[in-house]
């Protein structure tokens, strides 16, 4: 057994875990039966809190902070429905999420169709020759 030190309403609390135990395992330990607020476990540092998936190994987390472990830690807050069914999610199944939800530049377009119809009439535009040179047969320019 290792013993992790997780932070919770503010106060350091020391666990022990094996090398099964999942994040939702380490929350299920806080929450009480008369809570209802849902809550998550986040990868901290002094700059930004990463939310992590509630089937990750807490052992495989933590050999993954490598020698910057001295500056990481486990958190555990209140989040909402949305962020909780983010860390439902596995790491791959959120990146998927974000890219066709266009949370992000580099995404997709969010409403293909309308897009896709306006960026075809503009490649036909650019395809078809261009009468402004040309005389007028009618005028006799």
């Amino acid at each position: 057994m290792t013993t992790i030190y997780v932070k919770f309403s503010g106060i350091v609390v020391p666990c022990e875990v094996t090398k099964t135990t999942t994040c939702h395992d380490v929350v299920r330990l806080f929450r009480s039966s008369r809570r209802t607020r849902s809550y998550a476990m986040f990868e901290s540092t002094s700059e930004k809190e990463k939310l992590l998936p509630m089937q990750s190994s807490v052992i495989k987390v933590m050999t993954s902070w490598g020698i910057e472990s001295f500056r990481k830690s486990f958190v555990i807050r209140p989040v909402d429905a949305h962020t909780l069914g983010l860390a439902k999610m596995s790491r791959e199944q959120r990146k998927r999420h974000r890219l066709t939800r266009g949370y992000k530049t580099s995404a997709r377009h969010p409403f293909p169709t309308l897009f896709g119809r306006e960026e075809s009439e503009l490649r036909e535009r650019k395809s078809r020759p261009s009468n402004a040179s040309k005389t007028d047969e009618y005028q006799g320019n």
